[in-house]
């Protein structure tokens, strides 16, 4: 850390009981020549007054561009701890030294340590520099000013002034700071600048102007320039603009007898910040555009672009490094990017049972919505069969979608059937209502699943409980009952308006089917074990040979397009 001080008031040392010490040896100059006094021979320490030279150094033709001295140096026989020169001037307006490049021997190499310049125009100078430890010093790269012979400076006199004991200051902030302007964390750096080990000290600190609290820090930074670990004084939600002053005081328990390297004035960059809300929302088979809307910066964006805005298509999460191209601030943003939930109601039709009050329709994402039956909750109540569709905008107002289902609503089943009996074969007619399926148990280990199914018994037949089953998705309902089918039960006509004759019945090889309507009619002859043994097709009347068949009971069935219209036990003698 670079300062210059122009004095410091002896009095207030003195009043702390510390006086600083001049430990200036004789100077030894290189230069052309030397005049008044020889080139080795400044500091005998006789300061004179103003207007005595004790070393001119001189150039062949002066005026010159080029001061006519390279370096003054100065050699002790033992490391020395120092920071501050006096310079003693013989005029203060010609052959003047404003500035130059202050350099220590650290051994074996010449080591810039620190630069001054713009030195008033005085008889006396103050030149206050970091604490060096060093055994050789020298000032080079002079400046001169003033009028006259300025490549010829006059010298009365230059005192090295031995550093105080315990000088602590604030030489960087680490954060907040560049790259990373807006950190909370205030970190900080301190500065050894006494010629004594430094091991505590109290630390304060403002932020425009308010004062905030004090840290009393403890460690270990050596001597005459020792630089401190970083050190956390506190967190803060800083605003760009923002001045924060910070400064130390009583190095080891001790008054700091120069404050003027005490304290450290940082202000945070102003820049264009990325404001922008962060998590947004793509909606379906659309696109979306991300700008940081920060116009000077240097952008680094997570999939590689490296403009000031991206145009996305699929959800994921996005970083972006922004770069501010004025003040080097680095600021960080992730974006994350979801797509729109849609609406999805069943792809199938939704069944609902009157029983349970009917169906429910359910919508699975967050929203507004607007059902087809102007309800407007994220459900609906559904009593009536029908295509029901909804609409949905997601909370930010931003995506809206749509879908829609069939809803089929079923009372519950309830089961009941007739029958017509003749001699062994059994036709079943249902009457259930709401019945979707059917299953039948007829008695004797068979069953069905026809709605209207045609069973027979095995000779000579008997006495069944036949069981029907009805379901649908509301539910199952059974009904049973006995029935008789033998060879005593009658064969019965089973539609009175179109009579239908069998005969001769008894019969050998030959019978005739009459019927005394004029529709087209299909009969079909069954063995007792329900074999179909013959088809005929006809109207009117049918002659039909058996005379292939074995003697035995068979099964007339006569049926019109509207269905069984005549049922006739034929005996085939033979």
């Amino acid at each position: 850390m670079k300062k210059f001080l122009l004095s410091v008031s002896m009095s207030v040392l003195a009043f702390f009981g510390y006086s600083q010490s001049n430990i200036a040896p004789q100077a030894t100059a290189s230069a052309s020549t030397c005049n008044t006094g020889p080139c080795s021979t400044l500091n005998d320490l006789n300061l004179g007054n103003c207007g005595t030279q004790e070393m001119w150094i001189s150039t062949s033709s002066p005026p010159s561009s080029t001061p006519g001295v390279d370096w003054l140096r100065f050699d002790w026989p033992t490391v020395r701890v120092f920071d501050e020169f006096i310079i003693h001037h013989a005029q203060n307006n010609a052959r003047f030294l404003t500035g130059g490049l202050i350099q220590y021997w650290d051994g074996s190499n010449w080591v810039n340590h620190t630069t001054f310049s713009n030195l008033p125009m005085q008889c006396v100078n103050t030149v206050t520099f970091p604490a060096i430890v060093s055994d050789r010093v020298r000032i080079t790269a002079f400046q001169m000013t003033g009028s006259g012979q300025t490549s010829n400076p006059n010298f009365r006199e230059i005192e090295v002034i031995e550093a105080i004991p315990d000088d602590a200051g604030v030489t960087m902030i680490d954060t907040p700071n560049v790259p990373d302007c807006l950190n909370e964390k205030l970190v900080v750096r301190l500065n050894n600048l006494g010629s004594d080990t430094l091991y505590n000290a109290s630390i304060d600190w403002s932020v425009n102007g308010v004062q905030q609290n004090t840290v009393l820090w403890s460690g270990q930074v050596e001597e005459a320039g020792g630089v401190s670990d970083p050190v956390f004084i506190g967190n803060y939600n800083w605003n760009m603009g923002d001045t924060i002053k910070i400064w130390t005081s009583m190095p080891n328990g001790q008054p700091d007898l120069l404050s003027n390297n005490d304290t450290l004035i940082h202000v945070i960059p102003t820049y264009d910040e990325i404001d922008l809300n962060t998590n947004i929302v793509l909606c379906e088979g659309s696109e979306e555009t991300i700008d940081t809307e920060v116009y000077f910066g240097d952008h680094q964006w997570s999939n590689g672009k490296t403009s000031r805005f991206i145009n996305i298509e699929t959800a994921g999460i996005y970083d972006v490094t922004v770069e501010d191209v004025a003040t080097g601030c680095v600021q960080e943003e992730t974006f994350f990017v979801t797509e729109e939930a849609v609406v999805n109601l069943p792809d199938t039709t939704v069944i609902g049972c009157v029983e349970d009050g009917g169906a429910v329709l359910t919508g699975n994402v967050p929203g507004s919505y607007s059902w087809s039956t102007g309800a407007s909750t994220s459900f609906l109540n559904v009593t009536q069969s029908g295509m029901y569709s909804v609409s949905v905008t997601e909370p930010t107002g931003k995506c809206t979608s749509s879908d829609s289902a069939q809803v089929d609503i079923f009372d519950s089943p309830v089961a009941n059937f007739g029958e017509t009996v003749n001699y062994i074969t059994v036709s079943f007619n249902d009457s259930s209502e709401f019945a979707s399926s059917y299953y039948w148990d007829f008695g004797d280990g068979s069953t069905s699943t026809d709605p209207n199914p045609v069973h027979v018994y095995d000779y000579p037949g008997g006495t069944f409980d036949i069981t029907m089953v009805v379901s649908n998705n509301c539910g199952t309902d059974t009904l049973t009952k006995t029935v008789t089918a033998d060879e005593t039960t009658g064969i019965t006509d089973l539609n009175g308006e179109d009579e239908v004759a069998v005969f001769p019945n008894p019969t050998s090889n030959n019978f005739s089917i009459n019927s005394t309507s004029n529709k087209n009619l299909t009969s079909e002859i069954y063995d007792v074990t329900g074999k179909l043994t013959k088809t005929v097709r006809w109207k009117s009347r049918v002659d039909v040979n058996i005379s292939d068949l074995n003697g035995g009971i068979y099964i007339v069935k006569t049926y019109d397009d509207d269905g069984i219209v005549d049922v006739t036990k034929l005996s085939v003698t033979k």
